[in-house]
């Protein structure tokens, strides 16, 4: 499975005690069962995150955060602001519809 974890969330997710709701996603990402993605603006959110930093760094080494190419992220999240799609999130939106 894969996933995209929102900065937003991310310390409630990426973390020793994650929070209570995030648990599952803790637990799929943490035995293999789930790789969660990033790339493009996320990458520029996760470099702010510096409580989780060495985790995130942890994550990517065992292969369970992987970094997809941010060139790719764009050119996806630009066509989908062409069409005129509304989303928060376009990045997040663009990444989730390849």
């Amino acid at each position: 499975m894969c996933l995209i974890v929102d900065a937003n969330v991310a310390s409630l997710v990426f973390s020793p005690k994650p929070h209570d709701d995030f648990l599952p996603i803790w637990s799929a990402l943490s035995r293999g069962r789930a790789v969660a993605v990033y790339g493009g603006h996320l990458t520029v959110e996760y470099t702010m995150l510096t409580k989780i930093r060495r985790l995130l760094l942890e994550l990517g080494r065992r292969g369970a955060l992987r970094k997809v190419e941010d060139g790719l992220v764009q050119r996806a999240t630009a066509a989908y602001v062409e069409k005129e799609i509304r989303s928060d999130d376009p990045p997040i939106f663009s990444a989730w519809h390849r």
